[in-house]
């Protein structure tokens, strides 16, 4: 009975673990899909409107371009690796602790450039900023996607510590 339960709590661990790893992997997507449409949308604005030039919103636009960017790459290297990593056995805890650094980092600087995004936009309104509602919807998308990188962080190293524990 005992051989019963040790391989059913086993398979149950095993299942969670999947399950967790299904997770984060459709975070993973979920950031990539949103950091794309940003990177397009604040990039064909960003070279289309020479309104940016005249009004100070250039500074803002750049930065977020950048950043978002930068967060798509990120998470395309931290996607590639986790495959890598899996295929060549490497240690999880590495992996899932760069992972953790690259979706914390991405999540701050990104959460920063959406913030000065969105604060920029509205300082200048409407009237000044050409395409005013789907600046604000990519500067609202952003901040959404910043908290997508913490939360997967944070499942990841609620993770590590449940793995430590057991």
């Amino acid at each position: 009975m005992d051989c019963i339960r040790q391989m059913d709590s086993g398979h149950i661990a095993q299942s969670n673990s999947s399950r967790k790893l299904g997770l984060t992997a459709v975070l993973r997507c979920i950031e990539l899909v949103l950091g794309l449409f940003v990177s397009i949308t604040i990039g064909y604005l960003f070279t289309y409107y020479r309104g940016s030039f005249r009004y100070s919103l250039f500074g803002p636009e750049c930065f977020m371009l950048v950043i978002s960017c930068v967060c798509v790459f990120n998470t395309l290297i931290s996607m590639l690796t986790s495959l890598a990593a899996r295929f060549f056995a490497s240690s999880t805890l590495s992996r899932l602790h760069s992972h953790i650094v690259s979706a914390c980092v991405s999540g701050v600087f990104l959460f920063l450039a959406s913030l000065i995004f969105l604060i920029q936009v509205s300082v200048y309104g409407r009237y000044f900023v050409d395409q005013y509602d789907l600046k604000l919807c990519c500067g609202c998308i952003s901040m959404i996607n910043s908290l997508v990188y913490t939360a997967d962080a944070v499942i990841v190293y609620r993770d590590i510590l449940q793995d430590m524990q057991t």
